[in-house]
C-alpha cells in the first residue's frame, strides 16, 4: 500500500509541475521572442477574463515567428530535460513534450488555419497519452527498484 501511495503521490505532482512549467514556458516564449521583434509584450499565465492562458503582445507587425516560439520553447526545454540523467527530469520532460502540441495547437490555427490546426490537436492527444504510459513504467520501476534495494 505504501509503494501504490508513493506513485500516486509522484505521478500528481510530476504532471502538476510539469502543466505549470510547459504553460509557463510557452507563454514566456511568445513573450521573449516578441520583445525581440521590437513589440510590446505582457505574459499572462492565467487572466479570469478568458478561460485559456495567453500573451498579450502589442505590435505593428505580428511575425509567425512569435506564434511559433511558444511550442519552441517547450520542445526545447523537453530535449534539454530529457538530455538530463536523472529520471524524474527525464519524465518532466517526457510530460512536457506531450503537453507542447496541446499547448500550441490555437497558435497553429492563427498561423496556419483550418484541417492542419484541428489535426494538430487531435494528434495531441495521442503524444500526451503515450508520454504518459511511458512516465507510469518509468515511475513503476524507478519505486520497485528503490524497494528491491532497501
Amino acid at each position: 500500500m505504501k509503494l501504490i501511495a508513493k506513485f500516486l503521490v509522484n505521478y500528481f505532482f510530476l504532471n502538476l509541475i510539469a502543466i505549470i512549467l510547459a504553460l509557463s514556458l510557452h507563454e514566456i516564449g511568445h513573450a521573449l521572442i516578441a520583445s525581440a521583434f521590437g513589440c510590446k509584450a505582457k505574459a499572462v499565465i492565467y487572466d479570469s477574463s478568458s478561460n485559456f492562458p495567453y500573451t498579450e503582445v502589442a505590435c505593428t507587425k505580428l511575425n509567425p515567428l512569435i506564434y511559433l516560439s511558444g511550442f519552441l520553447f517547450t520542445i526545447l526545454a523537453s530535449i534539454l530535460l530529457l538530455l538530463s540523467e536523472e529520471d524524474a527530469l527525464k519524465n518532466l520532460g517526457l510530460i512536457i513534450l506531450g503537453l507542447s502540441f496541446s499547448l500550441s495547437s490555437a497558435d497553429f490555427q492563427i498561423i496556419f488555419g483550418g484541417l492542419f490546426s484541428h489535426l494538430f490537436f487531435v494528434l495531441s492527444f495521442p503524444s500526451i497519452f503515450f508520454t504518459e504510459i511511458f512516465v507510469v513504467e518509468n515511475l513503476i520501476n524507478t519505486i520497485t527498484n528503490h524497494f528491491k534495494n532497501v
